[in-house]
C-alpha cells in the first residue's frame, strides 16, 4: 500500500507516517515547508520521501497527487493554533487551510481514485 500523508511536520502526521511504515506501508510525507522540519528524532518519517505541498494551492495538490498516485491519502495538515484561529484577522487563512485545503485534497483523491482519510483531533 502506498500512503501519502499531509502535515508530517506536525505531531499527528509524524506519528501516522511512523505507524504506517512500521506496518509495512510505502509512505510519502508532505508539508508546506521546503524540507522536513518536524521532530528530528531519527524515526522513519525523517528519512522517508518528502514532498513540499501547500494544500491551499489546488493546481499543485492535483499535480502532486496525480504524480504520486497513492492508494490512500491520510490528511493530517491543518491550522492547529486554536486560540489564534478565533482572531478575525486569521479567519481567511484558517478557512483556506482547513476548508479549502481539505477540499483540494478530496478532489485530487477523487481524481486518482485514492481513498482519503481525514483525521481531526477536535
Amino acid at each position: 500500500m502506498k500512503a501519502f500523508v499531509t502535515g508530517v511536520c506536525g505531531q499527528l502526521g509524524h506519528d501516522v507516517v511512523n505507524e504506517l511504515f512500521g506496518r509495512g506501508a510505502e509512505c510519502i510525507g508532505s508539508d508546506v515547508r521546503p524540507v522536513y522540519s518536524g521532530a528530528a528524532d531519527g524515526s522513519p518519517v525523517t528519512r522517508l520521501p518528502y514532498v513540499q505541498l501547500d494544500i491551499t494551492d489546488r493546481a499543485k495538490v492535483d499535480e502532486v497527487i496525480c504524480t504520486v498516485r497513492p492508494d490512500v491519502i491520510i490528511h493530517c495538515a491543518a491550522w492547529t493554533a486554536v486560540d489564534a484561529a478565533e482572531d478575525p484577522e486569521n479567519a481567511p487563512k484558517v478557512y483556506a487551510i482547513n476548508a479549502e485545503g481539505t477540499k483540494n485534497i478530496a478532489l485530487a483523491a477523487k481524481k486518482t481514485g485514492s481513498a482519503m482519510i481525514y483525521i481531526s483531533t477536535d
